[in-house]
């Protein structure tokens, strides 16, 4: 019998076939003591990876993170029946990895390619390799952001080491990205691109018996970077950072939010979340 976990994490990568047909991929970890990395990525839809043995291999081990994603291509992108050029894509350890929805504008590109190697011919892949080799991934993220202020992005960055498992989210405003907390239920936090795509799942599941809600759905705004981090003894941090520019000053200022396991904060000049009511529920 599947896991709630794995039910959800069906529907979500079937659902988000909306969001592209052309390919699909996947990035996941085992657990601390399993010691496994699963990564694999096609032509087509997600709904056909889910029906491959590769995909169904990953759910005979605890994961202790996945990064789905479905793509839908772009011109100059790189054509998805080249496998290079799809997500997601890995660094050359496999210890980091992105899956971004959006596109890089050509002149940022070309800035960013400057000494970088790459393998495909997808603007998403510049993202990666402008991360891998850097050692403290929140200020990368924030270079990373200066560099790509016209692009369009909504982005997912993971990095493993043998006592953690971290996570990052962050987008502009040209593309959405939203964050659920599963804790209660699952123990897990999930992220999406679009509200349909969670409600569509949730219902589906619901039909099939399977009821589960998050206890909060929030919207991740353009100036944040969440990190979530998991440890090697299961403790789940959520860490929240402000990126934005003193416009008196001219200098952009990064700053970690307090109350770091909360979702929301009371104090209004450091509201980090935009919280969602619309969740649908049969």
């Amino acid at each position: 019998n599947k896991t709630a976990s794995e039910s959800l994490v069906d529907e979500l990568f079937k659902n988000t076939r909306h969001r592209g047909i052309d390919a699909s991929g996947f990035y996941c970890v085992s657990s601390f003591d399993q010691k496994k990395i699963f990564y694999y990525k096609q032509s087509g839809p997600s709904t056909d990876i889910v029906l491959h043995s590769k995909y169904k291999k990953i759910w005979q081990n605890d994961l202790s993170l996945g990064l789905f994603h479905c793509r839908a291509t772009s011109p100059n992108s790189g054509p998805a029946c080249h496998n290079e050029n799809n997500h997601p894509f890995v660094s050359h350890d496999y210890k980091k990895a992105i899956i971004h929805n959006g596109m890089i504008s050509d002149k940022e590109f070309k800035k960013l390619k400057n000494g970088l190697e790459l393998v495909s011919k997808c603007d998403s892949e510049i993202i990666l390799r402008f991360l891998e080799n850097k050692k403290q991934a929140i200020t990368s993220i924030t270079k990373l952001i200066d560099e790509i202020e016209k692009s369009y992005y909504a982005i997912a960055f993971s990095e493993i080491t043998a006592k953690e498992r971290s996570l990052y989210l962050f987008r502009n405003l040209h593309r959405p990205l939203y964050l659920a907390d599963f804790r209660n239920d699952l123990g897990q936090y999930f992220f999406f691109s679009t509200l349909d795509i969670l409600n569509e799942s949730l219902r589906t599941l619901q039909k099939n018996g399977i009821k589960i809600n998050p206890t909060i759905v929030v919207e991740i705004q353009p100036s944040q970077i969440i990190q979530l981090i998991l440890k090697e003894n299961e403790e789940i941090i959520l860490k929240k950072f402000i990126y934005k520019k003193d416009f008196l000053l001219n200098e952009k200022k990064l700053f970690e939010i307090s109350n770091p396991n909360q979702l929301t904060s009371s104090n209004e000049e450091e509201l980090v979340f935009k919280e969602i009511t619309d969740i649908m529920y049969l």
